[in-house]
């Protein structure tokens, strides 16, 4: 392949790879955004913006450095290896001394520079990538001198699809998890149960299923509760009081965001259920999402006409739409149990 073909197709490459690796970082934002929330991405948005000085130190330069030091040793037909060693060695030594810095300054960056101490943990976990990352961008420069793309195109793919797998799916792992947890499944077999038990219920039997739900709701948030506690005792002699105060305060917010998310799951366990219904009541040999309770679904479609699984199902959207407004949950649930007991009744 002539000079000429081999910088055409070297180029075509790079620039598809690029607009591929753009595409797959947009994708992985909105992703994580969706994720994260608000207040989530400007945590994050902090963290990277310190991490990339660090990474800056560790990185900078290096693979600049490396392709010209590389091109040389080609030229004077000596090869790369003893140039590629050397090169790995001064760029591992520039990275570990990156990671040591953001090791050591993690707590005060976290404390004094941020303003938040949960970044200090994100720091320290993100400290061992650095010298990896400068070690990889000798051996990219490396690559480049020897004008073969295919290489870094193809370990830059791996890493952003890494990164994707890695924080879509390992973080929400941990929350398929969390949501299999025995207190999680507690809250939508007590949902399950309320509703039930409605057709021979009485008020009195409706408000303490409301109030039990609530309960098996905020179960999981214990360990949460406990967690946060033990963080602002780590962190009192640090801080000020007022940043205390702002720590709480956000500890507080987090606790009643994890609540109404719990809620709104329990909400969607009583809306595929009532939908199970709607749907049995259609078709009785339908496929049902929630299977292991197709004896609840059977009494309730029993109990009640396509009419009455309707209206159940719009109490479940209003009590959704309401705790979506603040309303109090416990509340919210109330009025949706009396309004489904109400429902499965007419017919």
């Amino acid at each position: 392949m002539s000079k000429r073909r081999t910088y055409l197709h070297n180029a075509a490459l790079l620039t598809g790879s690029g607009l591929v690796l753009r595409a797959l970082g947009m994708g992985f934002r909105i992703v994580l955004a969706a994720y994260l929330g608000s207040e989530g991405m400007g945590l994050y948005q902090l963290i990277l913006a310190l991490y990339m000085v660090f990474v800056s130190f560790a990185t900078a330069g290096v693979n600049v450095a490396s392709a010209r030091l590389a091109a040389q040793s080609l030229a004077r037909g000596s090869g790369m290896a003893e140039t590629l060693r050397g090169l790995c060695i001064t760029a591992l030594g520039f990275g570990t001394a990156a990671m040591l810095a953001q090791s050591v300054l993690a707590g005060p960056c976290a404390r004094y520079l941020l303003h938040d101490v949960r970044a200090e943990t994100a720091l320290l976990i993100l400290a061992p990538s650095l010298p990896f990352m400068a070690v990889s961008g000798a051996v990219r420069g490396c690559f480049l001198a020897a004008r073969r793309v295919q290489p870094n195109i193809t370990a830059q793919l791996i890493e952003q699809l890494v990164r994707m797998a890695v924080a879509v799916a390992g973080s929400p792992t941990r929350g398929i998890e969390f949501l299999k947890s025995a207190e999680r499944q507690d809250a939508r077999r007590q949902m399950v149960r309320a509703i039930d038990s409605l057709i021979a219920a009485d008020e009195a039997d409706v408000l303490s299923r409301a109030k039990s739900l609530i309960v098996a709701v905020k179960a999981p948030l214990a360990e949460v509760k406990s967690t946060q506690e033990k963080v602002l005792e780590q962190n009192a002699d640090y801080l000020s009081r007022g940043a205390l105060k702002q720590l709480e305060d956000r500890n507080k917010r987090e606790l009643n965001a994890r609540e109404r998310s719990g809620i709104m799951e329990a909400l969607a366990s009583a809306r595929t259920l009532m939908r199970d219904v709607l749907l049995t009541l259609q078709d009785e040999a339908v496929d049902v999402v929630n299977e292991d309770v197709r004896d609840t679904i059977g009494r309730l479609a029993a109990a009640t006409n396509v009419a009455g699984a309707t209206q159940a199902l719009e109490a479940v959207a209003t009590a959704e739409r309401n705790i979506a407004r603040n309303v109090t949950p416990q509340l919210a649930i109330e009025v949706m149990l009396f309004d489904i007991r109400k429902a499965l009744k007419c017919r």
